[in-house]
Order: structure tokens, then sequence, then C-alpha cells
């Protein structure tokens, strides 16, 4: 059986009330049935409710009489009601009534009363001498019937609404007229569990009403404590996409603030350190490149720079490549070629060729350049086997570069040109060096070529090209220009590793060049014009400095003793700068923002260029006999030679061993040295191979020095080691290597005996290339080995002469050994011709430089 309020609720929803009639609940309905003669003022109390949230509540009217009913219901006024509990408490206890008033309608099927709601009429003027009533729910301001009726009462509103706008409870409280009604009424305690179902159904009447609307009504006040001030719309959710993309690049901030730190020392903490911080930048990253709400040219800048975050510092080349896939911009198909590299040379190259048709078809030619000049760092970092195709890049940028009117750019691959051409030991290279300087020097007055590391790499392309060509006197000159300018470019910050090459715009629709290219190439800021930058890469000025100080030692090499030191004080002022290098810079970041495998890589090479210096400086101390400084530059040198450094730097430390093993006499072990697989020569010679070409040389004659003691006295093998020397020594461009080939040639003593002629022939090639590189000691070898030739046992001027002549060279070259030598020679000339004196005292002074000459070698 349906409890009377699921009867008058399904009772609603089916026939709606009367224009002026309120629907009663089913207690009212009974009242109104079963006694129609006293319940007259009973009806107009729910039309009295409806009056009540009127948009613009008058001043609270004052209290008229009412009938014995409603004043007996009037127990606490519901105003003061501040709690936000939602439960109608003010509804006060029903008297008892007699018990048979309420069971006649309690056990009713569906009310036909319900029929007779029209018959009850209600008197106007009952309405107005009714009390005020208690709190109003707040589905009867939403009743468009009461809002023409302008006697409302403000304070019971704004107490009755007391809850939240959310909470549907209150909305079903008991009506004031179910309360005085039940004063004349008998309910049972079981109809009050039942009018607390009321809730469940009441929201349904709330979403039905069209203009009930609890936050509209200016009856309600933010002031009031019984309302909460809180939004029924869901708050939007916080965009973690900017917060994300902050972490990621103050985690990869921090870790390179400190990367040159961590290189130095590549403590096992602080590498762990630093990868961590490099992980979580990757992780935030990536979380926000799953975010599908990143607009296209955020995300493809994005995944730019997850991508070149992984290329560079982690090994996850196929993750790289998959990230750049999913790019739009240029600069992503220019980091996936250097991906693509390290991973397979041949598919990058002809990638690149690709990237290279499409900016020739689309006009882009700052890309152009870009692509090209990629393409030509490929082909060196191949091997010599690739310099033609590198050189043939290099050539089409400056094609190109010439005809467009880009200066800068024609300057700078002229001398990518020339640099390149040094790298090969072919002769007729150095004119075409030569040729790139002039291509120089035809735009020195254009302004736009007027850049600091231009003009520092065209001074030292040119010393370089005439300290190839071995003119003292032109490479003095050159060297003085570089080290005049060095010291000149104050606006040269000491740790700038970068400069940029203007390039004339190309004018196009579209945008090839915006602020997420500028690691490649980069827009013009105001003031610089119609062009825009290309970023290229070069050494800070303070490892330029240092590789100044290794050209001004070897430019004076050759120089006589007096000056010969000048040598040793260049060499040991650039080893001093790199040396101090991480003590410097501890601590203090510097240079532009590096990943940790680039820094690992110029320590690297700071570290092979204190190596180089190191074996200068031994092998300078070896031909002054100084064996003590040699051992100490070999001890150095086992600190800084490790596995990971560059062939041709090893075999000049495992040279200077062998060389310092000979000098002090253990010839097995310098034999020993000098027959290892890594001084094979090479039946083929060039590229990047030509230095350690030249060392496997120099150490095929020592071997045959070594060979001419008795110990290791063995002429088969001298006659085939010169066999094999012969093609390359005998026309070799390096007139110092040619001088010592035949020096080595002519002092040798073979079964059967060399030609007369021969020996003159090698005799007079030594001295001549001696005196073109003005190289003093070579020129006192030459002349020792013409005396013991020529001249041993001979009386005459002719033979004093030549002694005197090699003692005095042997002199000024600083080499006590080799003075020893010439002294000694000299005293045999003298007790020749009859001197005794003049022999005993030139041959005690070449015992005593013998001494001083094995002085450090034990």
């Amino acid at each position: 059986m349906q409890s009377p309020i699921q009867q008058q609720l399904q009772h609603q929803f089916q026939s709606p009330p009367p224009p002026r009639m309120k629907s009663s609940t089913p207690v009212q309905n009974q009242m109104l049935i079963q006694q129609p003669p006293t319940q007259s003022q009973t009806p107009p109390q729910p039309q009295h409710r409806r009056l009540q949230p009127t948009p613009t509540p008058p001043p609270p009217p004052q209290q008229q009489p009412a009938p014995e009913p409603v004043q007996e219901v009037q127990e606490p006024p519901p105003i003061p009601v501040p709690e936000p509990e939602p439960e109608p408490e003010p509804e006060p206890e029903p008297e008892p009534a007699p018990a048979p008033i309420l069971d006649v309608p309690v056990d009713e099927p569906p009310l036909p009363p319900a029929i007779q709601e029209p018959i009850n009429f209600v008197n106007p003027l009952d309405i107005f001498n009714a009390p005020p009533p208690p709190p109003l729910p707040p589905l009867p301001m939403g009743d468009p019937k009461s809002w023409g009726k302008k006697e409302p009462d403000p304070e019971p509103v704004e107490d009755s609404i007391t809850v939240k706008p959310s909470e549907p409870t209150i909305s079903v409280k008991s009506s004031p007229v179910q309360e005085s009604i039940t004063v004349h009424t008998a309910v049972k305690p079981e109809m009050k569990p039942e009018i607390k179902q009321e809730p469940k159904y009441e929201p349904v009447r709330i979403k039905s009403s069209p203009h009930s609307s609890v936050t509209n009504s200016p009856a309600l006040s933010t002031k009031s404590p019984s309302i909460t001030k809180r939004s029924p719309a869901p708050k939007p959710r916080v965009n973690t996409i900017p917060i994300m993309v902050a972490i990621a690049e103050e985690c990869l901030e921090k870790a390179r603030s400190s990367v040159h730190d961590v290189a130095m020392s590549l403590d096992p903490e602080k590498v762990d350190e630093y990868q961590k911080l490099i992980a979580t930048s990757l992780s935030c990253l990536e979380a926000v490149m799953q975010n599908n709400k990143l607009a296209p040219r955020e995300e493809a800048r994005l995944r730019m720079r997850y991508a070149a975050i992984l290329h560079e510092e982690t090994e996850n080349l196929m993750e790289a490549e998959t990230a750049l896939g999913k790019g739009i911009s240029l600069c992503d198909k220019y980091l996936m070629l250097k991906v693509l590299f390290q991973r397979n040379h041949k598919a990058a190259l002809k990638a690149v060729d690709g990237h290279i048709s499409d900016c020739e078809a689309f006009k882009h030619v700052q890309w152009y350049y870009a692509f090209r000049l990629l393409k030509s760092t490929f082909y060196m970092a191949m091997g010599s086997a690739s310099d033609a195709a590198a050189l043939e890049n290099i050539r089409a940028v400056q094609n190109v570069a010439t005809s467009r009117g880009d200066n800068a750019m024609t300057v700078f691959a002229s001398i990518l040109e020339g640099l390149a051409l040094l790298k090969t030991s072919k002769d007729s290279n150095i004119e075409r060096v030569q040729s790139c300087i002039a291509q120089v020097a035809k735009f020195q007055f254009d302004p736009t070529v007027k850049i600091m590391q231009l003009e520092m790499l065209t001074l030292v392309l040119d010393f370089a090209s005439s300290l190839y060509r071995q003119s003292p006197d032109t490479t003095a000159q050159k060297l003085r220009l570089l080290q005049q300018k060095l010291d000149a470019c104050e606006e040269w910050n000491n740790v700038k590793a970068d400069f940029l090459i203007p390039v004339k715009k190309q004018p196009s629709n579209t945008r090839p060049v915006s602020e997420e290219t500028s690691g490649i190439i980069r827009l013009a800021g105001e003031g610089d014009g119609d062009v825009d930058f290309i970023v290229m890469s070069f050494m800070t000025k303070v490892e330029l400095r240092s590789l100044v100080f290794t050209f001004s030692g070897l430019a004076n090499m050759h120089k006589p003793s007096s000056q010969g030191r000048r040598s040793t004080e260049f060499w040991l002022e650039g080893a001093k700068i790199l040396d101090t290098w991480d003590s410097s810079t501890s601590g203090i970041p510097y240079g532009p923002s590096v990943s940790l495998s680039t820094a690992i890589r110029q320590r690297s090479w700071r570290t092979e260029a204190q190596a180089y210096l190191n074996v200068l400086l031994g092998l300078l101390a070896a031909s002054h006999c100084q064996w003590g400084k040699v051992k100490q530059f070999m001890e150095k040198l086992e600190t800084l030679i490790t596995p990971s450094t560059q062939l041709t730097i090893g075999l000049l430390s495992t040279y200077l061993t062998g060389v310092y093993h000979q000098g002090t006499g253990n010839l097995e072990a310098a034999l020993a040295i000098f027959l290892e697989g890594r001084f094979d020569i090479a039946q083929t010679s060039g590229g990047s191979k030509a230095g350690q070409q030249e060392i496997a040389l120099l150490a095929g004659l020592n071997r045959l020095w070594i060979m001419q003691h008795p110990s290791c006295r063995n002429d088969y093998q001298t006659h085939e080691l010169i066999e094999q020397l012969q093609p390359f020594c005998s026309n070799h461009w390096n007139i110092d290597l040619r001088t010592a080939w035949h020096n080595v040639v002519a002092a040798l003593e073979t079964d059967p005996p060399q030609q007369l002629n021969q020996q003159k022939q090698h005799i007079q090639a030594a001295m001549s290339g001696s005196k073109v590189t003005n190289n003093i000691l070579g020129a006192a070898v030459t002349l020792c080995i013409m005396r013991s030739r020529f001249f041993e046992n001979v009386i005459g001027e002719q033979a004093l002469k030549s002694a005197r002549a090699a003692s005095k060279q042997a002199q000024r070259s600083g080499n006590m050994l080799w003075q020893s030598v010439a002294d000694g020679m000299l005293a045999q000339s003298y007790e020749v011709q009859g001197h005794r004196d003049e022999s005993i005292q030139e041959w005690e002074k070449a015992t005593r430089e013998a001494k001083d000459a094995f002085a450090g070698s034990w």
C-alpha cells in the first residue's frame, strides 16, 4: 500500500492544482475532508508561505492575531538557525489527538479526496490575518503564483534558507501548513519517519521548476553566517605543463652549471648526481609530451628539446629518432641527421642529400649552408678517405656564397678549405692553401667580414702555412701579427666559444628561421639589417692563447742556443695555462651550456694539448742532452696519456721514451720500442694519418742509427730498412725530415760500402736543407759526418777547417753530446797536424762535455 506522501506526490505530477490553490499534504487533505466548517484558516497558510520569498522583501509586518491553533504551534520561531545542518528541526511536536481521525485516510487507497481539492475556497482576508509562518523551503520561492504578492516577511525568509544550495534536504522540509494543521489532528508516531522520506522526491520538483533559483534570490546575503560561498561549478584542473617544463629546464640548468667540474673529476657521486638531474629533466619533458592539449608548434619545440638532450646526454639514439620523427621544423631534421650519423654513416649522408635538395628547391639558403657544412663535417669525421668529398661540399658553400654576396660565408669556406688541405701531405696542397689565403685577403676591407674569430682563423692559417713551408723569416713575421691580434682583441671574452656569420635573407613567404632555430641559425636583432646569422662553434680565447704559445715555440725552435730557450719558455707557458685550467675554473660556470659528453671532449682536447706540449718539451730537452728533464716529462705523460688519447699523441709519447733509452745508452730497449707494430711504415700516406706516418719514419731513422752499434749490427735489416724508407724520405715535403734522412744515410757503414759520390750527394743535400730552415743542430751533425767521412786522418788546412767548423756549429746548437763529438774530432785533427797542446785541451773539453751529456742518464 502506498503511503499518503507517495499518493500525494503521484497526484501532484498527474493532476496540477488550480491556479489559486497550492497542493496540500495528505494531512491537509484529510483535515479538509473531515472538518470543512472549522478549518477555514488552515488552507491560506500555504498561500502565505509562497508570498514570503518575493524579490524585494519589505520590512517585517506586525504580528496580527491569528486563530488559536496557529498560536499554539509557534513555540520557538525558526529565526535563529545559523547551523549549516540541513535537518528541519524547528518543527514543533504535534499534540496528541484522537487516533481514529487519522486511521481512516491512512488505510484508504489512492484518495478520491484529491478530486475534491477545487471545492475548498479560501477567504482572501484570512491570508492577511495569518501569523508569520515558520521557515520556508527553497521550493516555494520559484512558484510563479506567489510573485505578485507584496507582503513578504524578510526575517523568516533569511533564516528559513539555512542550507547550502547543493543540499536538497532542506527543500523537502515539512511545510508550515502541516505544522499548523497537526495541532488539531492526532498524528501517529509512525507518520514522522514517513515525512522524513520526502527529501528523495523533492529534488525532482526543484529541477522541474524553471524559476527556482536560490542563489539569484535578492533575499539571500553572503554576509549571513548560514551561507557558504562555494561555486556549484567544478573547479578547472591546474595546468601543469608550464610547471613541468620549468622544472625540466631548472634541473638541466643546474646540471649544466656544474658540468665542467664533473668532467674534471669524474667522481662517481658527482656523475650520479648529474645523471639524476638529467633523468629528472627528461622525465618532466616526457610527461609534458604525453599531454594532448599542446599546440603543434609547442609540441614540436618540446620534442626537439627532448631529443637534443637524449642525443647529447644519453645513448638512446632510437628514442631520439622517434621523438624527432614527429617534429615539424628544420631544426628537427638537422638534429635527426646528427643522431642518425652516430648510428649509420651512409644513412645520414643519404638523408642530408635529400634535405639539401629540398633547401635548394624552396630557396632556404641559410639552411642550405647549414646542411652543406654539416655534411662536410660528417665526411671529415669519417677519415682521410673522405677528405675529397668534404672539400667538395665546402666549395659548394663557397660558390653559392660568392654568387649571393655573402662575403663572410665565402671567407669562412675558404678558411675551412685551407685548414682541410693542411691535413694532407701532398706537396701541391701548400699552393692551394696559399690560394685560399689570397681569396680571404680580397675581402679584408669589407665591414661584414670584420669578425674577430674569422680574422684569428685567417692568421692561424697563414702562420701554419708558413710553418709548413719552413720559411723562418716569413714565419716569424706571421707569428708577430698573430700575437698582436690576440693581444688586441679585448672584446673577445676568454670563455666565449662561438661566433656568428651574417647571411643575407632570402625573400620568402615562409619563415625558415625563428627563435626555435637559434642554436643553428639565429634571427637578426635590431640594427643588424636584413640578415640572419649562422652560429659557428670555436675554441675559447684562453685555449687559442695556449695554441699560439705552442706555435711560438715551434717557430723559435731552430734558433741558436742563446735564443733557443725561448721555445722552452713558450711551451712551458702554454702548458701552464692548460694545467691550471681546472683549478682556475673549478666551481665557476663558464662558456655556453654544453652536455657532459661535450665537456668531457673539451677537457680531453685540453689534456691532449697538454700532453703534446710535454712531448715537445721532452724532445727539446733530449736535443740538449738534459735526460733528467726528459725523465720528468715522461713521468708526467704517463698521467696524461689514456687509451682514448689520439693515436698521434700516443705515438709521440712512445717515441720520446725510445729516444730517452737511446740517448742514455740502453740501445736494446730503444730498439724494442722502435720495432713495435704501431711504428710500421704504411705503404701509402695521406689524410689524417700523415702525422703518424712522419713519426714512423723518424722511428725508422733511429733504428738505422742504433743498428750501427756493434751490439746491434745487422747489415741485412739495414739494407732492407733503407729500401723501405727511401721512397718516403728522399722527396718528403718536410725539409727537416729530408735533412735527417740524408744525414743518417751519409753516416751509415754498410757491407758493401756506399759509393763516395752517393755520400757526397747526401751530405750536400743535408747541408742545403739545414741552411733553408736555419737548423743549427742539423748543420752541426752534417759537418761532423763530413769531417768523419772525408777528413779522417787527413793532413792539411782543409781538414782542420772542417773540424773547426763542426765544433763551432755544435757549440751554437747547445747539444752537449754533439759538442763532445765535434771537439773530439778537432782534438784528433790537432794531433794529426802536430798541435799537441791544442789537442790535449780540446780532448779534455770533449771528455768534460761527454760527462755532462750523460750526467742525467743515471
